[in-house]
């Protein structure tokens, strides 16, 4: 309901910006700003609840007691990755560039979704793994996944005792020296 009343105002607004483009297109400019103004708004709260589905999701099917974190982005007309969304709230960065992150790269050239539920693993074995904020160098020469990051024990750990020991060495491994160091439980 809500997105069919989204888009029934949205296509009523692009009518009149039309309208007045089509009169005076040097006076049409506020009919314009309107109509960006919703669109953008109406996206932004569109991307939010697809993203607290998807948080919720993973939440209630992995029985974990940490929400996953969830990003929504998307690509400039530069190649640069803007975040849309991100779940739980976190401050929204600068444009990001496509090629410095293995994850953008892989959605903007299949058009699929990506989900990773264990970075710090795929960071430690995948030879073109790239992200920016993390100095995978360091992870591939000295990062020591835990044995509870293995999937199946992941789980069991985490359905049965509800519980996964934080993984604070992991914190160490960003490219600004473990300044923002926290420990996380990482594998869902």
């Amino acid at each position: 309901m809500e997105y069919t009343n989204y888009q029934f105002i949205a296509s009523r607004l692009h009518r009149r910006f039309k309208k007045a483009f089509y009169a005076d297109p040097d006076k049409s400019h506020e009919e314009y700003k309107e109509l960006i103004k919703f669109i953008e708004a109406g996206f932004k709260k569109l991307c939010g609840d697809q993203a607290e589905y998807i948080q919720k999701y993973f939440y209630i099917t992995h029985l974990s007691k940490e929400w996953p974190r969830v990003g929504i982005h998307a690509v400039s007309d530069e190649d640069e990755v803007l975040d849309v969304i991100m779940i739980p709230s976190v401050e929204i960065g600068r444009p990001k560039k496509l090629e410095e992150y293995s994850a953008f790269l892989e959605v903007y050239s299949t058009g699929l979704p990506y989900l990773n539920n264990n970075i710090p693993k795929t960071a430690k074995h995948d030879d073109n793994y790239m992200h920016k904020g993390l100095s995978v160098g360091a992870i591939k020469e000295n990062y020591k996944p835990k044995m509870s990051d293995c999937k199946l024990i992941s789980r069991w750990r985490n359905n049965i005792f509800k519980s996964v020991a934080p993984d604070c060495e992991w914190g160490q491994m960003t490219n600004n020296g473990g300044k923002k160091a926290i420990c996380i439980n990482h594998t869902l």
